[in-house]
């Protein structure tokens, strides 16, 4: 099976009637906040100060 992107003729007329793909929404996170999010939970951190 075989895709094939856009001609540059259909990018350019896409464009001309702004069906374009934009987002404002800045979702990326920084290392240090995944890190955090999978390392630091309610689990590990109980973990942690267990004493048995």
């Amino acid at each position: 099976m075989r895709y094939d992107g856009l001609t540059q003729a259909q990018v350019d007329e896409r464009v001309k009637k702004h069906q374009i793909n934009i987002t404002s929404d800045d979702i990326s996170k920084t290392k240090k906040e995944i890190i955090r999010e999978h390392t630091l939970t309610f689990r590990s951190i109980r973990a942690f100060y267990r004493t048995d």
